[in-house]
């Protein structure tokens, strides 16, 4: 055996064993930390319509309002009613986060006659239970476990000369996550 054979296998054992001490005792310059990690994936916030809103029939009498309350009781002031068509409030489901707070707007349009040109105005009253309320909009509420409804009723003016004939329009419930 060569010297130089002889010098490399001593080197290269010595150097295993340095390597075999060093991963032993660890090293004196790295160190490590640890840091947990998490994530929230929320559930998108949703609204569907249940029922679309409906006034019933009526006849323009002297004019004035129809005003249908979230409970779907109608009052007419000045208005006679007559003819078939039931009143309905229109009626939202709202998913997403149980617990989390959400905000809604209603937005109506004004109603327009089929066929036609002339409107009648409509004020929307909203409430997130089936209540009597004959005015005001609900602007939050909070997602319950099985979802969260909105009510939506209206008070629509009357002019004393409306023509008659089918009106129609829409309200939108916008709803977002926060208070």
């Amino acid at each position: 055996m060569t010297k130089q054979a002889r010098f490399t296998k001593t080197h290269l054992s010595l150097a295993t064993l340095a390597l075999a001490i060093a991963a032993a005792t660890g090293s004196a310059v790295a160190a490590d930390g640890v840091a947990n990690t998490s994530a929230t994936v929320i559930v998108p916030i949703a609204i569907n319509k249940v029922n679309d809103l409906a006034f019933g029939s009526f006849g323009r009498g002297t004019g004035g309002t129809v005003t249908l309350a979230t409970d779907g009781t109608r009052t007419l002031n000045g208005v006679v009613a007559a003819g078939a068509g039931a009143p309905t409030v229109a009626e939202f489901d709202v998913t997403g986060n149980t617990g989390d707070n959400f905000t809604v707007s209603v937005t109506p349009t004004v109603l327009t006659r089929t066929s036609g040109t002339e409107t009648m105005s409509f004020t929307p009253i909203s409430t997130l239970t089936q209540t009597a309320a004959t005015s005001g909009t609900v602007t939050g509420g909070t997602i319950g476990a099985s979802g969260t409804k909105i009510y939506v009723g209206g008070v629509l003016t009357v002019d004393a000369a409306q023509v008659g004939g089918v009106y129609t329009g829409t309200v939108t419930a916008t709803v977002n996550y926060g208070s």
